[in-house]
This record gives structure tokens, sequence and C-alpha cells, in this order.
């Protein structure tokens, strides 16, 4: 669903791009293609897009347990790759990965989508200003928190839920070896959505400059603590039996606060959400109205093909997530 809805149609619709495979085997998607995309290619085995010399870049949207594996096949064809969070479930992979992008020299985009929100593009900005200036005083405390859910988002009418696909992918390991048996799954969990909030944490703070505390993790809860430069940073990952997606940012300061609403990732028109308290008065920044984070995405990796933009995350910053991803896991 997510390389239909949130990868296919910017790609599609960028002229400076021309889609002309797609790697599908489900026979409701194969159909679907057929039938509305006449002019693309449908191929039944990935090995013959990464092979094929006149495709410049490929996009990689598949189950995320095969990412590593599907990535690294990609990286050593030398193919420009833009792919779905994470690049990896261990450190030692993301390691790999990189290493081999480094030596091929080529563009490798990771879909944390989240960067190019506007309103935590400007957070960011705010918060800098804020400790610069000290109109709010000294930083005192940063919390992340994600409550997540089910993304409340209806399926392609074309997609069949109880379809499954006719082959099982080969993976590299899909969890550390440290990682507990009753904790895979909220590890799964984890990597999948709460390495957003990592990715965040190494967004707004500088990577070399958090030191990690301790863990707590239970079954469906986890609770970090960090330091940024002193200051206590807090990640708490929770599933929630909320309806409504919670997610955000507190920055606490010893006059006042930043605090960040963050949408959920299927929000088309969501817009992370910025409230700046000081000395007891709160007030809304306004944050321009822009495009889905996706479609900014698709063209920020077409623009870095040209050499006309830095790709907003890569292959250095996706191990820079795992190393903090394996500080907090290793130590529960």
């Amino acid at each position: 669903m997510i390389a239909q809805v949130c990868h296919l149609p910017f790609y599609l619709s960028d002229q400076r791009c021309n889609v002309v495979s797609i790697y599908e085997t489900r026979n409701s998607l194969v159909n679907y293609f057929n039938n509305n995309f006449r002019n693309l290619k449908i191929i039944n085995n990935y090995k013959n897009i990464i092979d094929d010399s006149d495709i410049d870049a490929v996009i990689i949207c598949m189950p995320r347990e095969t990412n590593s594996l599907f990535g690294y096949e990609a990286v050593i064809a030398k193919k420009a790759i833009h792919i779905e969070k994470p690049m990896a479930y261990s450190l030692e992979d993301a390691i790999k990965i990189h290493d081999q992008v480094v030596k091929n020299n080529i563009k490798f985009g990771i879909g944390y989508m989240k960067r190019h929100d506007p309103g935590l593009i400007k957070a960011k900005n705010i918060f800098h200003e804020t400790i610069k200036s000290k109109v709010c005083g000294t930083l005192e405390k940063i919390i992340f928190y994600n409550n997540y859910n089910k993304y409340e988002f209806k399926p392609p009418a074309h997609k069949k839920p109880d379809e499954s696909r006719n082959y099982r992918y080969p993976t590299w390991s899909i969890h550390p070896n440290y990682i507990p048996k009753d904790l895979r799954t909220h590890y799964a969990d984890f990597i999948n959505i709460g390495v957003h909030n990592i990715n965040l944490i190494n967004f707004f703070l500088s990577s070399s400059e958090i030191n990690f505390e301790k863990t707590k993790i239970d079954y469906d809860k986890l609770f970090a603590l960090m330091n940024y430069k002193g200051v206590p940073v807090e990640l708490k990952f929770t599933k929630s039996n909320q309806i409504n997606w919670s997610e955000g940012i507190r920055f606490i300061f010893s006059d006042g606060s930043i605090e960040v609403l963050i949408p959920c990732p299927m929000n088309q028109k969501g817009i992370s959400k910025i409230f700046f308290n000081k000395q007891g008065k709160k007030k809304q920044i306004k944050v321009r109205n822009s495009l889905w984070q996706f479609e900014i995405q698709a063209k920020n990796f077409i623009s870095s093909l040209f050499n006309e933009d830095v790709l907003a995350s890569n292959s250095y910053t996706g191990v820079e997530d795992m190393r903090l991803v394996k500080k907090i896991w290793s130590s529960a």
C-alpha cells in the first residue's frame, strides 16, 4: 500500500524521470498495473530490474524485513537508491551497506518523510534560536514521545487485504542477537515506527553530542533516557489503545517551552504544529501549508540525482540512527 499511495504517484508525475518497470507478483496488483499503466513493464523477478544497465535508480518499498538484502544488492549494482526505512535491522548491517555506498559513490536516500515536514524544519530552527538567545531561559529537558496506533487509512480498492505474496523473500537477520525472544515483536514495531523518532532525535540534536544513559522496555512500552550537553532527553514509545495518533516533542526551558505536535504519517494534509510558550504566554507559530511530505521526499530524491539538492536522509544518517537504536535496545 505504501508503494502505491506514497511513492509511485509522485515518480510517475515528475517529468524529470521515467518509471519503466515495477516488480510485483501479487495477482490483484499485477492486473491493476497492467490495466492502468500500460507503458510500464511488470517484472516478476526483482533481479531483472537491479541487473538492467539502462535503469539509473530504484525505489525500494518491500516488506521491510527485506530492506537490507534488497538495498545491498542494489548498491552493489551501483544504482541510485531510495529505500523505505529502516535501511537495516541492525547497526552492523547498516554499516555494511553504508561502506558499499561510499565505495561506489552512489545516492542512497532513506524514507524518513518527516524530515520534509515544514513544521519540523521550522521547529528545529526555533529550538536552536531559543537556546542561543536564552529568551526562555535555560534548556532543562527534552521529551520525544510516540503513542502509536494503526494508520487511519483505507487501502486502495484493488488491493486485497488478505492476499499474500507468492514468494517468501530471503532476508538478513531481522533482529540482533541481543533482542530477547519476548521483545522481538516490539522491536519490529520500533524499527518500523519508532525509528522515525530516533531519526528526529538525530535531526534536532547532534548525534555526536547525545549520550545514552538507560532503557526500560516492556511488552508494548519503551522508555529511554539520554542527555544532550548535560540536558536530560527522554524517548517514550508506547503502543496505544487510543484511536488518534499522538506524537510530538517537548522542549522545556526554565522560563517557557516549545511543543511540537506531529501528525500521523498517512495524514496527507498533516503538518506539524508548533506552540511557543514564553513566561506563561502561549502562542501557535504559523507554518505555511505544503505538499504531502512523501511528494516532497520524491522531489528531493530526483533533484539529488541531478545534483540540484542534498538528500535529507542518507546512509550515514541511517547508520547514526541504528547506532542509537543499538544503544537503547542492547541495554534492555
